[in-house]
């Protein structure tokens, strides 16, 4: 499990280390250097290769493991020595060991760090009895990254109610399910312990779980409510949108692009549009290609999906030819999606910053969208606007739903998820909360993005005869 010394290693390199691959170089070094595996800074860049060497110095290491000092988080054994080699032995305080312990393995990786996937553990607030207050941390997140409106109140007062019920995860009966082994990475952020889950914001506005909850489909009906970890007396059920980010591009879309053509019918889905532009790709590939050609990858998605087999049946000798070829293909068929990828990026260019339905916005990053001449990076300026603009619309339609939820009457919101909403209500309820629950979302989109409709889909049902 993550621990507070991590943490600690991780806010210092990220002040001091401008470079995200020196940062995650940095950050296992320390871990090794932490646990009092090797002795020497010299022997542990040698380790890491001749990047980590040349680019990491000395008195960055001297400036973090002074400032770990000074925090009390560790200690030098002046006395430390390796066969002849003699240096500083870096060990954990008391107070570090003491956070340390409960790690289940040596260290988490900085991607673990940055993606914010953390556990939770003995002592952490989760894991109390008590009602979550306004004036914790993750309130004043939202509270700086929200507009203040009435609507950002009604949010958080949603958010309070979702938060206020605990939750506990059936782990013995999530082991027998088929799913689990391809969730073991996952499954080691959920306790043991009936715990609380609290949502803070991502830079798009979307709700972050804390712990990470989304272990996928398969084994979220096993997180469960406290007061019914069996489901004796109620039922689970999700629902979740069909095609939502193809919709809201849709929206944004002249009536005469086939994109909006195809989303005026409900019952379509993704290979409806492919069959539409005459495009020939493997089921499996959809969802990178969309990813591809909405949020300017050049194919990165694609590649990473496709075999060597499928790109040489296409005519290519490389993964990376083949893909760039399909988004070559479906990009000059769509140039109105072009043209509105542009006009955004020419925003944010201009502006340094770009706002999202709702009113996230998403400001240039001084540290990884700029070049060292201080101008957007190309990458950049092509794949952030048009993907903030969408994933926030969809965020933005998470909140309201979130903000709504206190005025359900059959069912209660058990767990936001991206697009998906898992419901829990009791036995004898259960199809007037699926209707109830159904006309939330359906409402929630139509007063958002009028004249457009999103579909959603029953993902399962747990509980009841449904077990």
């Amino acid at each position: 499990m993550r621990t507070h010394v991590y943490d600690k290693i991780c806010q210092h390199i990220e002040t001091m280390v401008p470079d995200y691959q020196r940062r995650a170089a940095m950050f296992l070094i320390f871990s090794e250097l932490l646990q009092g595996n090797e002795l020497g800074i010299d022997y542990l860049t040698k380790r890491y290769g001749t990047f980590t060497r040349e680019h990491i110095g000395r008195s960055t290491f001297r400036r973090l493991l002074k400032q770990l000092q000074d925090d009390g988080l560790i200690k030098i054994d002046m006395y430390g020595h390796r066969t002849t080699h003699h240096a500083h032995h870096y060990v954990p305080t008391p107070a570090g060991h003491e956070l340390m312990r409960t790690s289940s393995k040596a260290y988490w990786t900085y991607y673990d760090y940055q993606r914010k996937r953390n556990s939770i553990t003995k002592g952490h607030p989760n894991l109390n009895g008590d009602y979550l207050v306004p004036e914790q941390e993750h309130y004043a997140e939202w509270l700086t990254l929200l507009p203040s409106t009435r609507e950002t109140d009604q949010f958080i007062n949603g958010l309070v109610q979702l938060e206020s019920h605990p939750l506990i995860y059936r782990r013995y009966e999530a082991n027998q399910h088929p799913a689990m082994m391809k969730r073991l990475f996952q499954l080691r952020n959920l306790p043991n312990d009936p715990f609380r889950v609290s949502y803070r914001p991502l830079r798009s506005g979307r709700l972050q779980s804390v712990p990470h909850t989304y272990i996928g489909k398969d084994l979220v009906p096993f997180i469960r409510p406290t007061e019914d970890p069996h489901l004796n007396k109620g039922i689970l059920f999700s629902l979740d949108f069909s095609s939502q980010e193809l919709r809201i591009l849709a929206s944004m879309l002249p009536s005469s692009s086939p994109i909006h053509h195809w989303s005026q019918n409900p019952d379509n889905h993704f290979a409806e549009l492919l069959n539409i532009y005459d495009i020939k790709m493997p089921k499996h590939l959809w969802k990178g290609f969309m990813y591809s050609f909405l949020y300017g990858s050049q194919g990165a998605a694609l590649k990473d999906a496709l075999s060597y087999n499928e790109a040489i049946v296409m005519g290519h000798f490389s993964r990376w030819g083949a893909a760039r070829s399909i988004v070559a293909e479906f990009t000059a068929k769509v140039p109105e999606v072009v043209s509105l990828r542009e006009q955004f990026s020419e925003e944010f260019v201009q502006n340094h910053a770009i706002a999202a339905p709702g009113g996230v916005t998403r400001f240039v990053d001084l540290e990884d969208d700029l070049t060292k001449r201080g101008t957007i990076k190309k990458n950049r300026a092509r794949s952030i606007p048009l993907s903030h603009v969408i994933q926030g619309a969809g965020a933005y339609i998470a909140r309201v739903i979130v903000a709504k939820s206190t005025t359900l009457k059959y069912c209660r919101l058990h767990m936001p998820i991206h697009d998906g909403f898992v419901f829990y209500c009791k036995n004898s309820l259960f199809k007037g909360a699926l209707a109830e629950a159904g006309s939330l979302l359906t409402s929630v989109t139509g007063d958002l993005i009028p004249g457009m409709e999103f579909p959603h889909k029953i993902e399962w049902v747990r509980g009841g005869n449904n077990s």
